[in-house]
């Protein structure tokens, strides 16, 4: 029997399990390979024996090998799926929203088609072959792609992200250009505008009508309740600068801005530079604390969550 190796073993490399044992692979399952350095062989015995590994997005290429290394979004590919057409989006920012929207426009249209990738499932496991396939394409899954050939490619926009895994600005936008890599000239480009005016451009070559009403999404500016008058909402789909720059333009009243979590390599003097001026108090707790007191001055530091929302009530 066939041998493969599957490398990470979250949402997408359980589904890439599932993909080739139907296919016939015995199936070798490496969970958690971090900070192999130098050549795969020298930690997994036997590597000559498998034919090929599929590597998760959540796991970092930090090894060379001497057997092919496939992202589990290209792996229906190396299979030779063929979807009627395939439209991937990627970008820092509104790429969710994006998928969603051109995914309910077919919907609506009654048109074949199929959501996964960065959202929904994962492309294997989906059956794909003649449908249109809408596929969310984070950074990470553009790390190893070398076949993926989208026939409409998107660019939402490109802000600073994920530094800590990417290094600089400058990688993270040449991995996020990669959407367009293998494009042809008869294939689509689109690169920025507003969501709406994406959608508009990918339904007018689809030729459907767009559905633009905004997707219910959890933890996106979400109102959670109100507590002493104080009323609180959760916006922790914002993992960046940019987009929790987004959140507080939505609000014309007064707000104390609550953070937390993982600083991602990101400079947040951006951050203390362009908050509006409605937003008077900022609590932080977790990992991105030291940076952020830093760089915010008027940055109040907390243990907690709770911690923080007692805080909030007392300002």
């Amino acid at each position: 029997m066939k041998k493969v190796l599957i490398l990470g073993y979250g949402r997408s490399g359980r589904s890439a399990e599932k993909y080739l044992i139907n296919k016939g692979y015995e199936v070798r399952i490496i969970e958690s390979i971090e900070n192999v350095i130098g050549n795969l062989k020298d930690t997994i015995e036997n590597l000559q024996d498998y034919e090929f590994a599929v590597i998760s997005p959540g796991i970092k290429r930090t090894f060379e090998s001497p057997i092919p290394v496939i992202a589990e979004v290209e792996l229906p590919f190396h299979f030779g799926a063929k979807p009627k057409t395939l439209i991937c989006v990627t970008g820092t920012n509104g790429k969710t929203t994006v998928v969603r929207q051109i995914y309910n426009s077919l919907l609506l249209s009654k048109k074949n088609a199929v959501l996964c990738g960065n959202v929904g499932m994962p492309i294997t496991s989906c059956e794909i072959d003649g449908r249109i396939v809408v596929c969310e394409i984070s950074s990470f899954m553009l790390e190893e792609c070398k076949i993926l050939h989208p026939n409409i490619a998107v660019i939402t926009n490109v802000t600073q992200d994920h530094l800590d895994r990417h290094g600089t600005f400058e990688e993270y936008k040449k991995i996020k250009e990669r959407i367009f890599e293998n494009c042809s000239k008869k294939d689509k480009k689109i690169l920025g505008g507003t969501n709406d005016e994406i959608v508009k451009r990918v339904c007018k070559i689809l030729h459907v009508k767009p559905c633009l009403e905004p997707p219910i999404q959890k933890h996106r500016i979400e109102k959670v309740g109100q507590r002493n008058g104080m009323t609180f909402y959760n916006d922790s789909k914002a993992t960046n600068i940019a987009a929790t720059l987004f959140a507080v333009s939505k609000f014309k009243e007064n707000i104390t801005l609550i953070l937390c979590g993982k600083t991602k390599g990101q400079d947040y003097l951006e951050l203390a530079q362009k908050l509006p001026e409605n937003v008077k108090d900022i609590i932080v707790f977790g990992e991105m604390t030291k940076e952020v007191i830093t760089k915010i001055r008027k940055a109040f530091a907390v243990m907690c969550m709770e911690e923080a929302i007692d805080t909030a009530l007392t300002l």
